[in-house]
């Protein structure tokens, strides 16, 4: 089902072209619909129809689809009460998710890439309002091209700090979880434990550009805070808190920063080594630990409250994971 821009845009070229050109634009939405639908063909495609049209030079029709697209994604919260709205803003958001979550590096070299970056924001930010998948779908698409290494930097770099800022709001709401399907392998029932799913998968392996663009996002203290706060009293992803605090010199920046902050997460990653019978959250949380020792902060952790009972996980984890041993050799 075609959305509501997409009907817009059939509607004035009936008005202003012949019947023939009328046609012609509705099969080139149908053949976007099509190519999205089958992966193994959408490359052909982009690169078919991201040429500037030979006619009067006039832009590709990929790019004229890109900003209806958008241009939908970009409408009122208070109109996707309307289910035409929010029908439109479903197809929208699956249109651009598609494109970025198979051609990801392809999509980023396009001229137009920021616009397709703008219009999966908007579905970020807007999606819960219309439904728990179109929120989903959106953070898998960015997810995707946030880590993608050959994408374009400058339009990673732009995704990244999209994605960061609509999960930090995610993080802050306040909605009880519901019992729901999963959606791109998420089955969190409200915002702010759907939002340390997708924090776990964007820092699962992170690169320089990845790790800059964090450190320096302006929302990075609000989104620690709000991320532990989940994570610890609200049974959010745990490993999304451990991975966070892998990233090189973020948790030593939080000790010197925000203190109360760092020392509640050390706190919790001494519980949940003690508590939590899971062999891959002790791995991580060990990481995070060895990542704050590196930084010359042991005489520190030796004088927090929690130093007894980490130090006790550790023992007890060295006994077969040699990052542990590591840990306690520093």
């Amino acid at each position: 089902e075609s959305s509501a821009s997409c009907c817009t845009a059939r509607s004035e070229s009936t008005a202003s072209r012949p019947m023939g050109a009328a046609s012609s634009q509705i099969n080139k939405w149908d053949d976007l619909f099509q190519a999205l639908t089958r992966p193994d063909e959408l490359k052909a495609y982009l690169t078919q129809n991201a040429q500037p049209c030979e006619e009067g030079g006039r832009q590709c029709m990929l790019r004229t689809q890109v900003e209806l697209l958008v241009g939908t994604l970009q409408v009122d919260v208070a109109l996707l009460k309307v289910t035409e709205v929010a029908e439109s803003f479903d197809t929208a958001t699956f249109c651009l998710g598609q494109l970025v979550s198979h051609e990801p590096q392809l999509i980023s070299e396009l001229p137009f890439a920021h616009m397709v970056v703008e219009g999966l924001s908007c579905a970020l930010s807007k999606g819960w309002h219309v439904h728990h998948g179109v929120a989903k779908f959106a953070a898998n698409a960015l997810t995707i091209l946030c880590i993608c290494e050959p994408a374009a930097p400058a339009i990673r770099q732009f995704a990244i700090e999209e994605m960061i800022q609509g999960l930090a709001v995610w993080l802050c709401t306040t909605d009880e979880p519901l019992e729901l399907d999963e959606v791109c392998g998420c089955n969190c029932g409200c915002a702010a434990l759907s939002a340390t799913c997708w924090l776990e998968r964007l820092l699962g392996k992170t690169d320089l550009l990845l790790e800059e663009k964090l450190r320096s996002h302006p929302k990075l203290l609000p989104l620690c805070a709000d991320l532990l706060n989940v994570v610890s009293r609200r049974d959010g992803n745990p490993f999304a808190l451990t991975r966070l605090l892998c990233v090189p010199n973020l948790f030593s920046g939080l000790v010197d920063s925000r203190p109360s902050l760092a020392s509640d997460a050390l706190c919790f990653l001494a519980f949940g080594l003690m508590q939590f019978d899971n062999p891959m959250f002790t791995e991580d949380a060990v990481q995070a630990v060895l990542a704050l020792l590196r930084k010359g902060a042991a005489p520190s952790v030796l004088e927090h409250k929690a130093s007894l009972p980490l130090l006790e996980a550790l023992s007890t984890a060295s006994c077969y994971l040699p990052s542990a041993m590591s840990a306690l050799e520093l």
